[in-house]
């Protein structure tokens, strides 16, 4: 299984992500969660050390 990479997050690479590369996996070890797109904010990250 081949993928586009965020370089700075490693997560699967959105379309406004600027460093991505391909890079192949085993099926069932591939990052399951995308990088944010442009824009939005991922809520785990805001509210890290929150609690």
């Amino acid at each position: 299984m081949r993928l586009p990479i965020d370089e700075k997050t490693g997560k699967i690479a959105s379309n406004s992500s600027k460093n991505m590369e391909l890079m192949f996996f085993k099926k069932g070890i591939q990052p399951k969660e995308a990088t944010p797109k442009k824009g939005q904010v991922n809520v785990d990250d805001f509210l890290m050390g929150q609690q």
